[in-house]
């Protein structure tokens, strides 16, 4: 049964069978917790791939020559990385399949601001 036409029956006073509740339940936490290490995984290549880009920025202007190599493949690895992950999810798990892009984007949107906040009290 789908979770969400589960909070619907909540709504309309039906009692459900404790066992459909709680494999809705371990159904969202399960794919929350997917989500959240793929977002988390993703953020860390994402990081990793921006400072070397402009590492090697920086570095071009001052030597001329450039090794971009490991920070192109963080880069396809940071793309592909998601698409990955949540289509085994779908193909194994499919009820967590929601779930996991939430957690995914919401892991993602936290870190980033929660660097942005260090980064701005380091700047200070």
């Amino acid at each position: 049964m789908n979770c969400i036409l589960l909070f619907n029956f909540y709504r309309s006073n039906i009692r459900l069978p404790f066992a459909t509740v709680r494999r809705c339940f371990m159904n969202v936490v399960l794919g929350l917790l997917i989500g959240i290490i793929i977002g988390a995984a993703q953020f860390f290549l994402l990081v990793k791939f921006v400072k070397g880009v402009t590492a090697v920025a920086e570095s071009d202007n001052e030597t001329g020559n450039s090794s971009t190599t490991g920070y192109m493949a963080a880069g396809m690895l940071q793309l592909l990385l998601p698409f990955a992950a949540l289509l085994a999810v779908a193909f194994l798990y499919r009820d967590a399949l929601l779930w996991a892009g939430i957690g995914a984007g919401t892991s993602l949107l936290v870190l980033g601001v929660i660097k942005a906040l260090f980064k701005r009290k380091e700047g200070k």
